[in-house]
């Protein structure tokens, strides 16, 4: 599958390239950002890019640093997750929806929380796009305060 933005072509991998945590529990080894993190699926350390979601980026302070913050609180280490994979992408790593042993939508509900945006270039999907909305409605995370972090891909844009 190929997906465009103004900046780059991103290719994504078929899912077959990525099925380590397909049908399986992972446990999570740590997170790296708002919408990363790495989880010990069958024994292979899988790196995870949550699927439909853009968190702000680490140095948008203080938002990247609370949503990286928010998904620790969600996903502490050795959290039993399940992923719905999506596809590969170009870095290698594994693009997919994560549940939490409840089997709550983790992606949806950093939405839902504000801590992230939807990837309009990744992301038509209207149970999310409609979840934004409501964050940006009751002005909650990321709404709270107008800027760039709240649209991290015009700020990589303009970093690069």
């Amino acid at each position: 599958f190929f997906f465009s933005s103004r900046r780059r072509h991103t290719r994504f991998l078929p899912v077959s390239w990525a099925r380590r945590c397909v049908q399986e529990t992972g446990v999570t080894l740590y997170v790296s950002d708002g919408d990363t993190l790495t989880a010990n699926c069958a024994g292979n350390k899988v790196t995870i890019r949550f699927y439909c979601v853009d968190a702000p980026e680490k140095k948008q302070l203080p938002w990247g640093e609370a949503a990286k913050n928010n998904l620790q609180r969600l996903l502490p280490v050795q959290s039993v997750i399940s992923v719905r994979v999506v596809s590969k992408d170009l870095y290698g790593r594994t693009v997919g929806e994560v549940f939490d042993s409840q089997g709550q939508n983790i992606n949806l509900r950093l939405v839902k929380e504000g801590s992230v945006n939807t990837y309009p270039s990744f992301c038509k999907e209207a149970t999310y796009i409609q979840a934004a909305r409501q964050a940006q409605l009751e002005q909650i995370g990321i709404w709270s305060q107008s800027g760039l972090h709240q649209t991290p891909w015009e700020y990589r844009k303009i970093k690069k």
